[in-house]
């Protein structure tokens, strides 16, 4: 089975009736192709399901805009035609674009977080050194030094 997308996604309606199955089942057997189309009187859209006798076995093509259709249509079909395993390939472009561009934006969050902190820690242990050399000034009453290192520290911290 060969599943293909359209341009702009539809939102699920049930598509498979059991009138139509049950002709699908009674008169497949002969035919060598059947196109069905299918309309949402809801939103407008439409359905392809186009069957083809080949000599290795019977081909189904279902051309449709959403994922969500498109398995429902299976299912049902399954389901009807009492079928517990069917193989399958399909083709969402748009669908998987999307997702290839979630994933790149997961993926520089990620990096993003990892650069920040890396950043704090470098940022922490320099501070913590200014902290030990300002005690050291102010333990020696080096106040020049205690002063100019505890206004860069303060600097660092606010910046």
């Amino acid at each position: 089975m060969e599943v293909r997308t359209l341009s702009s996604p539809t939102p699920p309606f049930k598509l498979i009736s059991d009138p139509v199955i049950l002709y699908l089942k009674n008169n497949l057997s002969g035919t060598i192709n059947l196109e069905l189309d299918l309309f949402s009187l809801r939103t407008g859209d439409t359905c392809q399901i186009d069957m083809v006798q080949e000599k290795t076995g019977n081909k189904v093509t279902i051309y449709c805009n959403s994922m969500q259709v498109v398995g429902e249509v299976i299912q049902d079909l399954c389901r009807s035609l009492s079928m517990s395993f069917l193989e399958s390939t399909c083709t969402f472009e748009d669908d998987f674009n999307q997702f290839r561009d979630v994933l790149l934006r997961v993926e520089r969050h990620k990096q993003l977080r990892e650069r920040m902190t890396a950043d704090m820690a470098d940022m922490s242990q320099s501070i913590k050194s200014l902290v030990i050399r300002a005690e050291d000034s102010r333990i020696l009453c080096d106040w020049t030094v205690s002063f100019n290192i505890n206004h860069f520290v303060l600097q660092s911290i606010f910046l």
